[in-house]
C-alpha cells in the first residue's frame, strides 16, 4: 500500500487525503495511514454514495461477463477485460463532472483516443528472434486483450 501512495505523490504530486474500501483486507494498514495522517474508511455510509458505488460496479460486471461470453475468451482472462472496460469509461465525458471524463479531471488535459482498440480483436506482434532468416515471418497473428498503458505498444 506504501508503493501505491508513494506513486500517487510522485506522479500527481499530492497527497491521499482518504481511502475507502470495502473492508478489503488489503486496504486495511492502520499504522500506515496514522503516520501519513489518511483517513480510512472501510464502509460507504451515504445512500446515494453507496448506490452510485454498487451501480458502478454492477455495470462493470455486466459488460465483463458480456465481453467474455461473446468473444469466447476463457474466464481466467476476466482480469483484462475489467481493465479494459474501465480505462474506456475513464475517458468518456459524464453530464455529472460538466462533461469531463474523469481522465480529464485527474491529469488536466484530453485523453489521447487514438490507440484505443476492440477487445478480442486481431493484432500482430512482432517476433524478434536471434537466427531469424530473410524470409522468416516478422509477426506473430494474436488476439488483443488490454492496453500496456506504461508504453506505447499494447
Amino acid at each position: 500500500m506504501s508503493n501505491f501512495i508513494n506513486l500517487i505523490h510522485n506522479k500527481f504530486g499530492t497527497k491521499i487525503k482518504i481511502i475507502r474500501s470495502d473492508d478489503g483486507s488489503e486496504f486495511i494498514c492502520k499504522d500506515l495511514y496514522n503516520n501519513l495522517r489518511i483517513i480510512y474508511q472501510n464502509k460507504l455510509h451515504r445512500n446515494t454514495t453507496k448506490k452510485l458505488y454498487c451501480e458502478k460496479e454492477t455495470l462493470i460486471l455486466n459488460v465483463t461477463r458480456s465481453l467474455l461470453f461473446h468473444s469466447k475468451i476463457h474466464e481466467n482472462f476476466w482480469s483484462f477485460v475489467v481493465i479494459h472496460f474501465v480505462h474506456l469509461i475513464n475517458k468518456i465525458p459524464y453530464v455529472v463532472i460538466r462533461r469531463k471524463s474523469p481522465y480529464e479531471l485527474v491529469y488536466k488535459e484530453l485523453p489521447d483516443l487514438c490507440n484505443l482498440r476492440f477487445f478480442d480483436s486481431f493484432c500482430f506482434v512482432s517476433s524478434i528472434e536471434r537466427n531469424r532468416s530473410k524470409l522468416d515471418p516478422r509477426d506473430k497473428k494474436w488476439v488483443f486483450l488490454r492496453c500496456k498503458y506504461d508504453t506505447k505498444g499494447y
